[in-house]
């Protein structure tokens, strides 16, 4: 059909071909500018019902205004011939260029974070592609993601086919193409709901999505079979191996992220895009910033919240004790120096406790906890001075990020079924009413008015009591919460600003009506103490809060900063300096309370547990062998069972020291980057 003209669209070129149609390059006669034309296939009968649902899927797509997302331009339903015209991307598919060890991890982590950001807006959108596929992600020559045919593979004909159609052989690096029939799809990227012919929703695709982060880590494909059933009985029966099989020292948080995509159950899955595209965002902040050197670990998944494991070597063990997720107290005396203070564990239970919040008094904290049991995470209120919590919601899915309002008397918090739903409810409690749709809320300090973030990092601002919402404009997007500042007339957020070797991160000051950002100066003070920048979290009346990572330990920070200029005045100063996990601090108004969350100190010690060598089962109690704080791992005993040789410290370098296990005197021997003993 080259040459010809559809509509007012000038078919150039043959671009590709899949289950719905062919794709055409095009020149819009009329506006004079490129475009790709999708002919949908003329197989099967094109009735009213198929009509209409095809225009209410176009009319869907077509409603998405998102950068990661091809832009819908036009709709034809008239003969000879349906269409969809949208927006021609200069670049290839991913499917064309990955090669047979997949892409750099730098690539893939900036794809998967664009694929990741295009879906959560579709989703937010209550659109579910069921159809996500490396041939249906364009890479531009610039780097930048296209995610094509939202909403399409929703449009195949419910027919039936013969099981020797179903079971046609499809070459493994053949491009693979929807099957239209009963099982929508993909079969290679098919979720297991899909699969069985099931309800499918959002979570779908997030399956999906782990299928196409699987295949850029590895270059393999997640599940395949000699023929589509094979195939799908591989996605319903098997596991994927492992990724660190493939591609050694990828780290350990992208294998958690990616396991947890590819989870059978939706309900064990991520449950929102947005979720997954923020964790991938810290990953890959993470490897810039020379935080992550821990490979994945070849083994399941284990949930943070319960955590306890042994590793045995002949005669000696050594217990890596992490402690439960929960919510501590930082307090300090009203004329106490800096480096004064105090922690007081708030939660002791089995539950994993994170996202805390201190009421402005001080007296109250709300957090949200899965210790009611399920998948779900609900808000909680308790004492600061003791008592048993309250739940105050239920049935939101997974509810987090909670904060009182100025005086106290009201909580607003993230949740819903998608987890971005913006809920306030009374702080002593009451029934949440949803008001917006977004991220990381926060209340002005009036409490008449509540701000929150978009996907696409625009700030926007809703009456507390909910309302018509309007956004702050500004020149690009940011990352994390907006703090209101003192007055009510600006914020304070975390945003990089330009391009390539102009790009700088920052944090940057608006007012509440938009106008022009200027840089408060954080990031030559963090340069200084050789720190990253990361993203702002609490004020406290002296200062901003923030949490900072340094591989597998991280500390709150209170950074001096003058409210009147808008500039930060000194470099972050340490609240907490111990190993483990300290992270989402909030400060009560006077700062002399600060809530967080900590998951464990991390720190590890030998014990010695005898043996009997003659069947294996332990014949004694154990005994430790070491105490303090450091790190001490692989541990490897002599043959005459009177000396253990191990590891001290994390990251790089480490040492190598050997204990004598009758005396307990200790020599060190090494000091490596890498060592293992």
């Amino acid at each position: 059909m080259t040459g010809t003209t559809i509509g007012r669209y000038e078919l150039l070129e043959k671009l590709g071909e899949g289950g719905m149609g062919i794709v055409y390059r095009a020149r819009d006669v009329l506006l004079n500018r490129s475009a790709a034309i999708k002919l949908l296939s003329s197989d099967g009968p094109l009735d009213d019902e198929r009509k209409r649902r095809f225009l209410q899927e176009a009319q869907a797509a077509s409603a998405l205004n998102h950068p990661n997302i091809v832009t819908v331009y036009d709709v034809g339903l008239a003969e000879p011939q349906d269409f969809i015209a949208m927006e021609y991307v200069h670049g290839s598919t991913l499917d064309a260029l990955l090669g047979p060890n997949g892409l750099p991890l730098n690539d893939t982590l900036s794809y998967a974070v664009q694929i990741a950001d295009a879906l959560a807006a579709a989703h937010a959108a209550g659109i579910t592609h069921r159809d996500i596929k490396p041939g249906n992600i364009m890479v531009a020559e610039t780097g930048h993601i296209k995610v094509l045919d939202f909403g399409l593979a929703k449009l195949a004909d419910p027919v039936t086919r013969t099981p020797s159609e179903i079971s046609r052989t499809i070459p493994m690096r053949q491009a693979p193409k929807t099957v239209e029939g009963t099982i929508v799809g993909t079969v290679a990227y098919m979720s297991p709901e899909q699969a069985e012919g099931k309800r499918v929703d959002h979570r779908a695709d997030i399956f999906s999505f782990g299928c196409v982060l699987y295949e850029m880590l590895t270059g393999r494909r997640a599940f395949s079979g000699d023929s589509p059933v094979s195939t799908l009985a591989s996605i319903l029966q098997a596991e994927p191996d492992d990724i660190s099989r493939h591609v050694p020292g990828v780290p350990r948080e992208l294998n958690r992220i990616l396991r947890r995509c590819l989870e059978k159950s939706p309900e064990r899955r991520w449950q929102s895009m947005a979720d997954v595209r923020m964790a991938l965002e810290d990953v890959r902040q993470d490897l810039h910033s020379g935080l992550l050197n821990q490979p994945a670990a070849a083994t399941a998944e284990v949930r943070p919240a319960r955590i306890s494991r042994w590793l045995a070597i002949a005669a000696v063990a050594l217990l890596a004790a992490v402690a439960v997720p929960a919510v501590f107290l930082w307090r300090r005396g009203p004329s106490a120096p800096q480096e004064r203070y105090a922690i007081r564990a708030l939660t002791f239970d089995a539950g994993a406790n994170v996202s805390p919040a201190i009421s402005p008094d001080g007296k109250l904290i709300a957090y949200s906890s899965d210790r009611g049991g399920g998948e779900q995470a609900d808000i909680w209120l308790q004492q600061v001075v003791g008592g048993e919590p309250v739940r105050l919601t239920s049935g939101l899915g997974l509810s987090h990020d909670p904060l009182f309002s100025p005086d106290g008397g009201r909580i607003v918090f993230r949740g819903g079924a998608d987890g971005n739903g913006i809920y306030v409810t009374a702080a002593l409690g009451g029934t949440p009413r949803k008001i917006a749709h977004g991220y990381w809320p926060c209340w002005s300090p009036d409490g008449s008015q509540i701000s929150y973030v978009t996907l696409a990092g625009h700030i926007m601002i809703v009456p507390g009591s909910g309302g018509q919402p309007r956004q702050i404009v500004m020149k690009g997007g940011i990352v994390g919460r907006a703090l209101w500042l003192p007055g009510g007339k600006a914020f304070l957020y975390y945003a990089r600003r330009g391009a390539g070797q102009d790009a700088a991160d920052d944090w940057y000051t608006i007012g509440i009506d938009g106008g022009q950002e200027s840089a408060a100066g954080a990031a030559a003070w963090f340069k200084r103490t050789g720190m990253d920048l990361v993203r702002t979290e609490s004020l406290t009346a002296d200062g901003v809060l923030v949490f900072f990572g340094r591989r597998q330990s991280s500390n709150i920070y209170r950074v001096p900063f003058d409210f009147n200029r808008r500039r930060v005045t000194g470099p972050p100063v340490p609240v907490t300096a111990a190993p483990g996990l300290n992270y989402w601090p909030a400060a009560s108004t006077d700062g002399r309370k600060i809530v967080f969350a900590s998951a464990g100190r991390f720190n590890t010690n030998l014990w010695q547990i005898p043996v009997d060598h003659s069947n294996g089962l332990v014949s004694g109690e154990s005994r430790r062998l070491t105490e303090g704080l450091e790190e001490r791992t692989a541990p490897f005993p002599s043959r005459d069972g009177t000396h253990v040789v191990y590891k001290s410290g994390a990251g790089s370098p480490v040492e190598i020291r050997v204990r004598n296990l009758r005396t307990g005197e200790e020599t060190r021997i090494a000091e490596a980057s890498t060592a293992t003993p």
